[in-house]
């Protein structure tokens, strides 16, 4: 006979086991999964890009990997929570899958081009400078700092500056998609009890999970 597993749903603010139902052990597991190999994702997503070699069509595809990862996540809560027909657990878990899902589209649509843009400025920056420099050197032996110098100095000022709040928003940003993936496996461990079993550990990239919560 098939393994099963039993859920209990949260009352309020207490946890009280008010009604039982039985959700198929390998429809969890594949929650599971899919939950992890989100996380797995975020993880990659939420770096800072160490040239500007970042095109288009490598952020649509990060965009498109992200949607994959969130739609699967999203069935297979859909699949686990038919049997409980628990209008407000849909709606937490929508709002958590939903905020991380904004908090990634942020990061793909807008911090990854501009920390890319940023560090392709920067290079190219340093790249004028030298070329500035060796044109000096090359007509007279003493030379005063030029004009396009001093601009650029003030420009790469900017760029510095843009930098230093680009990693902080993607600090911040990872801070609060980490947090919610968090939050969303406490939420499956709570909502879907497997007793002795074993619940969605929050540390696990891998199927097979040693901890339970």
């Amino acid at each position: 006979m098939e393994a099963l597993y039993k859920a209990e749903v949260e009352n309020g603010t207490g946890h009280q086991a008010l009604s039982r139902y039985q959700i198929d052990i390998n429809q969890l597991t594949l929650l599971n999964d899919a939950i992890n190999h989100w996380d797995q994702f975020l993880d990659k997503v939420f770096i800072f890009p160490t040239t500007g070699k970042l095109t288009t069509d490598i952020l649509d595809l990060k965009s498109l990997e992200d949607t994959e990862h969130y739609l699967d996540v999203k069935i297979q809560l859909s699949q686990c929570l038919k049997t409980l027909q628990s209008a407000g657990l849909e709606q937490k878990f929508e709002d958590i899958c939903g905020a991380i899902r904004k908090t990634t589209y942020h990061q793909i649509s807008t911090n990854l081009p501009q920390f890319a843009d940023n560090s392709r400025s920067l290079v190219e920056l340093a790249q004028k400078n030298d070329r500035i420099i060796t044109d000096s050197d090359d007509s007279k032996s003493g030379w005063m700092p030029s004009p396009d110098l001093e601009v650029s100095q003030e420009y790469k000022d900017c760029l510095v500056q843009e930098r230093r709040q680009l990693k902080s928003d993607i600090i911040r940003q990872r801070s609060k998609v980490k947090s919610l993936i968090e939050r969303l496996k406490k939420e499956v461990n709570r909502s879907f009890y497997s007793g002795p079993g074993e619940p969605i550990s929050e540390e696990a990239n891998t199927t097979n999970r040693d901890s339970s919560l």
